[in-house]
């Protein structure tokens, strides 16, 4: 019930997101308002390189002139749907370059070459991002999310790990997906050793007998053009900031004390011989340092506790669902919401095709009796054939004749114009009797009846019922939705994931404080009993004084990659982030279009690459 929970609301979230459109205006002569749907597909070669471009351009609202008008400037456009859609062939260079590169055991190889080997394979997939101006705040380039897509057979891959992307296995093939921004990090100006952007995927496996399907990339600056200036104030304020500032200032205070702890106790260590006399001081500082583990173990949960009440605001914001985060919990609860949202795309095909049918399942009766119709119109044909058969030959029999005497005479001229016509007139005289049409309903409702027809109706039905659930589904209103929902399902994955990350590092040391506050306590015991026992003590000061040095440099270390880092990005490079970035989104609002065509609102454009398979001999 939980999981379906997260479903629905993580669902609800996404459709809500997801409702950017890349509809731009493009203005005619008479400044007359051209609604315009731009998609670019792309066909690339095994190693990523753009070897045909269609752009596909379609306009709604505006007149046949208007529309003229607009594609004055383009080439080779043809119209493929009734006046609103054209597709046009481009060489121009695409916003965003990809480069696949393949490795097997080490070793570059080419894809003509790699086809059909075996051993350890990389692919990497490179992007670069070729759309970018000089700005007072630098170099800022348009920015594009691109996300990649590779489908691996389980019969040929093994093992498969991936760098900046994400792995799912159903058993029979492997899903690789990477999510990459190429020129953010310089656009932001973020050192790499702060927060790594990533602008490469790569996957890695144990390949037998290569073989690689089609990849399919998808690039778009749409989702960037739904972001607002107050979006990016939030950066730089909120709860969050002054929670960092406080965790910060704590982390200072345990690296201070647990430095002048270890450094007594190696001294003390040093000093054993000389300290018996000193051994109940050294009990009753124990005692003490004991008896502030509660409230240290306290303050370390506290700053905890508001790490995830702050996790918690920023998953409602996102639309997200789902039980309250706690120390015990949140590990669970974000693994199930990154498992819900990386399987978002198939929940979302599986719910739209269950949808439809339910829809169509509601005419299948009168889908049945047009279905049945159209047989009866050929059983009809079929039953009264047979019927006029037999009277013609009861006819000819009534005469001496049967059909191959009567066909020979009339061949043969010894049958008479006069006799044929009086047969022919005595077939349609019987035909017409009530008796003849009487036996013909009969005979075609018997045959309606018959098994053969009625399984002949029931699976004619069931067809069209599966066509129309099938023409429903792939229509393009359906695929954009669930495409979308695939698109931000990845985006809200990353920012999880990230989240999940920096809660996970801090429970790392949270943990560790624990385990030193009840060591601390067992020393404290054990001094008690060292006070008659000298080696013991000895034994049991070079233990403690082995686990302070251990705390000393992991709260070091942890300052250092966790808490320092968190202040220093959040503090420093994202401080300065919300103006360059907010110049980044006003370059991707003038990027509308790849074909050319002036636009007058701002939206994004969807670059659609495919690769060609590699198949092994």
């Amino acid at each position: 019930m939980k999981k379906s929970k997260i479903v629905c609301a993580a669902m609800a979230a996404l459709m809500i997101f997801s409702s950017f459109s890349t509809m731009a205006y493009a203005a005619d002569s008479e400044n007359e308002a051209v609604v315009k749907d731009e998609t670019v597909y792309v066909i690339a070669n095994a190693n990523g390189e753009a070897e045909k471009i269609m752009v596909s351009d379609r306009f709604a609202k505006a007149s046949s002139e208007a529309v003229k008008t607009a594609l004055s400037g383009m080439s080779e456009s043809e119209n493929v749907k009734g006046d609103d859609c054209y597709i046009s062939v481009s060489d121009k260079e695409l916003p965003v370059k990809m480069k696949i590169t393949y490795s097997l055991d080490g070793k570059e190889i080419s894809a003509e070459d790699i086809a059909g080997k075996s051993g350890r394979v990389n692919i990497r997939f490179d992007y670069e991002n070729t759309q970018s101006e000089e700005t007072e705040n630098g170099t800022v380039y348009v920015p594009f999310a691109v996300i990649s897509a590779v489908v691996l057979d389980s019969e040929h891959f093994s093992n498969v790990s991936t760098v900046n992307g994400k792995v799912v296995d159903d058993g029979e093939r492997t899903v690789a997906l990477g999510i990459t921004l190429p020129g953010m990090q310089e656009t932001l100006g973020i050192d790499d050793d702060s927060l790594d952007i990533p602008e490469h995927f790569e996957i890695n496996a144990d390949a037998e007998n290569f073989e690689l399907s089609t990849t399919l990339t998808i690039v778009t600056n749409s989702i960037f053009n739904e972001m607002s200036s107050d979006d990016l104030d939030k950066l730089g304020s909120g709860d969050l900031a002054d929670s960092v500032s406080q965790l910060t200032s704590a982390m200072l205070k345990l690296m201070a004390g647990s430095e002048e702890l270890y450094g007594g106790i190696k001294t003390l260590n040093e000093k054993t011989d000389e300290l018996q006399g000193g051994v109940n001081d050294l009990y009753d500082g124990l005692s003490t340092l004991d008896s502030k583990s509660a409230e240290l173990n306290g303050g370390a949960k506290q700053v905890f506790e508001t790490l995830l009440a702050e996790a918690d605001k920023q998953l409602a914001a996102a639309g997200l669902k789902v039980d309250a985060l706690t120390i015990e919990n949140y590990e669970e609860v974000l693994t199930g919401v990154l498992e819900t949202l990386d399987n978002a795309g198939t929940t979302a095909e599986k719910e739209a095709k269950a949808q439809i049918e339910i829809k169509v399942r509601e005419n299948e009766s009168e889908i049945r009796s047009a279905v049945e119709q159209k047989v009866k119109e050929s059983v009809s044909e079929n039953v009264h054939a047979q019927v006029k058969q037999g009277v013609w030959e009861n006819i000819l029999a009534q005469n001496g004749l049967d059909e191959n005497s009567y066909n020979a005479g009339v061949e043969a001229g010894t049958i008479s114009s006069e006799t044929q016509n009086a047969l022919n007139a005595a077939l349609s005289q019987a035909m017409e009797s009530d008796e003849m049409k009487a036996k013909e309903a009969a005979a075609l409702e018997a045959a309606m009846q018959s098994e053969e027809v009625q399984s002949t109706i029931d699976a004619k039905t069931e067809e069209r019922v599966q066509l129309l659930i099938q023409q429903n589904f792939t229509s393009k209103e359906v695929q954009d939705k669930i495409m979308a929902i695939t698109e931000q399902a990845g985006e809200g994955a990353v920012k999880i994931r990230a989240l999940k990350q920096q809660l996970d590092s801090y429970n790392t040391f949270y943990t560790g404080l624990l385990a030193y506050t009840a060591g601390v306590g067992e020393a404290a015991a054990g001094v008690g009993e060292m006070k008659e026992n000298m080696p013991a003590l000895k034994l049991g000061i070079t233990k403690l004084e082995t686990g302070a040095k251990a705390l000393s440099d992991g709260l070091k270390e942890f300052n250092e990659k966790g808490v320092g880092k968190i202040a220093e990005v959040f503090g420093g490079d994202l401080a300065k982030a919300p103006e360059k970035l907010e110049a980044a989104l006003e370059l991707s609002k003038e990027y509308t279009t790849f074909s050319g065509i002036k636009t007058q609102n701002g939206s994004g454009v969807k670059f659609i690459i495919r690769t060609e398979e590699i198949k092994a001999e």
